[in-house]
């Protein structure tokens, strides 16, 4: 039996809720943190087990021995979790934003990150500091830092965000079919069949190999900034639907139905709203869902983002904007 890769040092799990420790292989285990103890045993290819809620603190050991694993994670602390996903304004860095540097060059210990770096490869976590922050996604650094000066507790930021990613990519196979979506090939978004793209753009591809890396680990809440890619007419029509679907495939892959999302409307971006109506269309879907479904709320970012680039290098603002939300709404 191992554990799953995503745990590791300077791991942080949400406060308050019971956190989930998953792994593969078949056998005999026994998990320690704290003053909690579980003996696991496996019959299938993969496993997982609940250790009791805990209150922030830390730091604390994680402890983890099989016949085959032993491992000791050490700097382990009780937070919050937010997972960043979507596509390449979620990706994008602090170091291809023009965020000033003076802003995340401070070591921060409570605060850390984590991210899904390529199909079936999560890297381990780690602490805030100016040498590694640059690769940070830029919202991702600054949200959880204005989170973490609010709340005062650790915060964990996981990164799952792949550029140019339909949203298809992101759910279960077959799930456009299931609620009655097929639209042709003509009719979708040329980010759909591009020479490069088109490799994680088949149906639940970023779902199998980078999402299950996460699932089901113990979330606080989720931000999704994603429709980029998606943004024909007739996909625009029906993005509502997928996307009220990608959150209750979400929800119950992390075993929580109340799951808080944040969804991130895209900005004006001149060059894809000449396109025709598609750009507007997922707009208004992004604003919509949050009256549509409970526990979800949209960020609004057209007064605070370029409107020349499809990736509005001014994060800063967006960044708060998404802290404050989920600060009001979720911690």
């Amino acid at each position: 039996m191992k554990l799953n890769p995503i745990f590791s040092d300077h791991a942080v799990f949400a406060a308050n809720k019971k956190i989930a420790i998953f792994g593969s292989g078949r056998g005999c285990a026994v998990v320690r943190l704290g003053e909690f103890s579980i003996d696991i045993r496996s019959d299938a290819d993969t496993w997982c087990v609940e250790l009791p809620e805990m209150d922030y603190g830390g730091p604390y050991t994680l402890e983890f021995s099989s016949d085959e694993e032993k491992k000791t994670l050490s700097d382990i602390y009780i937070g919050e979790v937010l997972l960043f996903s979507g596509q390449s304004n979620m990706s994008c860095t602090l170091k291809d934003s023009n965020t000033p540097k003076e802003y995340y060059s401070d070591a921060l210990p409570l605060l850390r990150y984590m991210r899904i770096a390529d199909a079936g490869i999560a890297t381990p976590w780690c602490l805030a500091n100016g040498a590694d922050a640059v690769r940070w996604s830029a919202l991702g650094y600054i949200a959880g830092k204005e989170c973490m000066l609010k709340k005062g507790v650790a915060i964990g930021v996981i990164c799952c965000a792949q550029g140019a990613s339909v949203i298809e990519s992101w759910m279960p196979e077959g799930t456009l079919e299931e609620i009655g979506i097929r639209l042709s090939k003509e009719e979708k978004f040329l980010d759909h069949y591009h020479e490069e793209y088109g490799e994680w753009n088949c149906d639940a591809f970023l779902y199998d190999q980078w999402l299950k890396l996460v699932i089901p680990y113990t979330l606080s809440g989720v931000v999704w900034y994603q429709g980029e890619s998606d943004a024909s007419p007739a996909e625009g029509a029906v993005y509502l639907r997928e996307l009220e679907a990608l959150i209750h495939a979400w929800r119950q892959d992390f075993k929580n139905s109340e799951l808080p999302f944040v969804i991130v409307q895209l900005a004006d971006t001149e060059s894809r709203i000449a396109l025709g109506e598609g750009w507007h269309l997922i707009q208004r879907a992004q604003e919509e869902i949050s009256s549509l479904v409970p526990k979800v709320y949209t960020v609004i970012s057209r007064d605070i983002s370029e409107t020349d680039d499809i990736h509005p290098p001014s994060k800063h603002a967006l960044a708060c904007r998404i802290a404050k939300t989920v600060i009001e709404n979720i911690f």
